[in-house]
């Protein structure tokens, strides 16, 4: 089970995921208490990101999520963005072992499918 933190005033688990197609990182927050999404902090492209990069989505609703993952150590952005309708979404370098420390398992799924998809 993933390790809690803090979002917003609220106790919350990140879960670490892998999307379809192409197999991005899929990280996103969900409440300690009953376990129904909080947040999306990631959004998927076709296109095939770098292992541990993902877009983040930092606007509407998630406004300020970009400023909790540097805040929290979550890692770095890389300088590049994806256009998509009238935002930038920013391209995140995600640390893995931050990644692996507050979800295990879904580190593990992820690397996984992304071993399956490149063979």
């Amino acid at each position: 089970m993933s390790k809690v933190i803090i979002y917003k005033r609220n106790p919350v688990r990140i879960r670490v995921g892998c999307y379809q197609s192409p197999p991005n990182l899929y990280v996103g927050l969900i409440d300690d208490y009953d376990g129904e999404p909080v947040a999306g902090i990631t959004a998927n492209f076709d296109i095939d990101m770098p292992p541990y990069c993902s877009a983040v989505k930092d606007y509407s609703e998630n406004e300020g999520m970009l400023l909790f993952l540097l805040e929290n150590g979550f890692g770095i952005p890389t300088g590049e963005g994806i256009e998509s309708g009238y935002v930038t979404l920013p391209v995140f370098r995600f640390d893995k072992e931050k990644l692996r420390e507050l979800d295990p398992a879904g580190c593990a799924m992820y690397e996984k499918m992304r071993v399956q998809e490149a063979s």
